[in-house]
């Protein structure tokens, strides 16, 4: 089978709460691609039901860090495809998916995000 008809079945789950979800993606797509289109209002809404003035960071939930798991640094951007990044190790990578709000990107600790923040 070759990448470009390959999908990843990825563990997605809201820090500090009970709301999680498997999706699908596209093995082919960069990592650029794949932040946008978990980012995008279709997976926001609905797979999580977070209220469109979140945006999201990604977070590998299986970072070594010492702390908070959910609180490491956010994916960044790039053109690695998901192939390249995870290959066959992708059924060991899960994510966190991290509301954050402003242009501070600040991480609002709550179990609803279906409502705008009270800043």
């Amino acid at each position: 089978m070759s990448s470009a008809n390959r999908t990843f079945e990825f563990y997605f789950k809201i820090p500090y709460t009970e709301k999680s979800n498997f999706i699908n993606i596209d093995s082919s797509l960069s990592i650029s691609q794949f932040i946008d289109l978990v980012n995008s209002n279709f997976i926001k809404r609905l797979h999580f039901n977070i209220n469109d003035i979140y945006n999201i960071e990604l977070v590998e939930a299986c970072n070594n860090i010492h702390g908070d798991a959910e609180l490491a640094p956010a994916l960044q951007p790039s053109e690695e495809t998901l192939e390249e990044k995870y290959g066959n190790n992708y059924k060991h990578i899960a994510f966190y998916i991290r509301p954050v709000y402003g242009n501070d990107r600040i991480f609002i600790r709550t179990n609803d995000y279906t409502v705008r923040p009270d800043l």
